[in-house]
């Protein structure tokens, strides 16, 4: 599937444009939230950014829009589940129109010639666009309308991040056990993933950073996100902490309940309103402690993934001693054997 609208500038391409990738569980929602709030002021210091949301009607949003557009890619491809209820997407025609409406919408964000830079944001396409095609076309939609792509994209060491997402998968229902959890997800092969963007947008152009406050400018993610983007976050509004993980015992009462009731919970639609009774009517009922891996389960998790992180340390900071340097887990089992005993046991399985 193409784009069929025409190219309104084929010979003028914009200067400049960056795609803030995610990856998921590193921040997103508190950057864009940031971006969102501070449209007029990043626009005066020459950063565009619009974030497309549904508006009436089934409209693309910028979160999924750009991986359905690489995802149609693939022969015959026609979202399902909820994508294609939400957007109303039925056949490949549906899609073709939904596509072209997004598109349309997104070039209409676009800074004028020669007085900005463009910025989207969707932690999706880190997420969910995996294979080399597929990041071809999105790349090659950016590729013929700037002279300048570039791709920042934030990396979260293994441990903490299998523990953060089992938490969002408790979250929307999951009923499995961490352990479970662990031997589906816990490989996270980000160089891999890192070098295939590489290969399709250049070295140069796909800016690793880490999701680590030890390697953050400044010690603060939005300013590292603004410094990795050109921006001076120094005069800007932050936003309300987003997205914030939740206690442990509200985590054992969700996973109990949709083990328990999950079939009838999801049937009613009822998912979200008893995390949101949970967190407005017992938030310092039993404390405030958080899911961390056991000692076993962190050890296991690093040895999951040692060679490709060992691999992208050798890749994208081959100055490094280790890719994750601050990280509380971040050791090798093979440079730090005790590193794990470090990491306090909780039984959130």
């Amino acid at each position: 599937m193409t784009d069929q609208r025409p190219i309104s500038h084929p010979s003028g391409k914009r200067e400049r444009c960056i795609v803030h990738m995610g990856l998921n569980k590193t921040g997103s929602t508190t950057l864009q939230g940031w971006l969102q709030i501070n449209r007029a002021a990043l626009r005066d210091q020459g950063i565009w950014y619009d974030s497309l949301e549904p508006h009436g009607g089934p409209h693309l949003s910028t979160a999924v829009g750009w991986t359905i557009y690489a995802h149609s890619q693939r022969t015959n491809y026609v979202p399902g589940g909820w994508q294609a209820q939400s957007y109303r997407i039925r056949s490949r025609a549906d899609l073709q129109e939904r596509l072209d409406q997004f598109l349309t919408g997104v070039e209409a964000t676009f800074p004028p010639h020669g007085e900005g830079t463009y910025l989207t944001s969707s932690e999706h396409i880190g997420a969910g666009i995996k294979n080399v095609p597929e990041m071809e076309k999105l790349h090659n939609w950016f590729a013929t309308r700037f002279s300048e792509v570039r791709y920042v994209v934030y990396i979260r060491e293994q441990t903490d991040w299998v523990a953060s997402a089992y938490v969002q998968a408790v979250r929307s229902g999951t009923t499995d056990s961490l352990d479970a959890y662990i031997e589906r997800f816990g490989l996270n092969d980000y160089h891999a993933l890192i070098k295939k963007w590489r290969g399709v947008a250049g070295d140069e152009n796909v800016d690793v950073r880490l999701f680590d406050r030890a390697a953050f400018e400044g010690g603060d993610l939005i300013d590292d996100f603004a410094h990795a983007i050109g921006a001076d976050a120094s005069q800007t509004r932050r936003p309300s902490r987003l997205n914030d993980s939740m206690p442990l015992y509200q985590l054992h009462l969700l996973l109990w309940t949709s083990r328990l009731f999950g079939k009838a919970i999801e049937k009613l639609g009822l998912i979200r309103a008893q995390r949101r009774f949970y967190s407005r009517n017992m938030p310092f009922l039993f404390g405030s402690k958080r899911l961390r891996l056991s000692p076993e389960q962190a050890a296991r998790v690093r040895a999951m993934n040692a060679d490709s992180n060992e691999a992208l340390r050798a890749l994208a900071f081959p100055a490094a001693d280790s890719l994750f340097p601050g990280a509380s887990a971040s050791q090798s089992p093979r440079s730090a054997p005790g590193a794990a005993a470090a990491i306090p046991q909780v039984t959130g399985q």
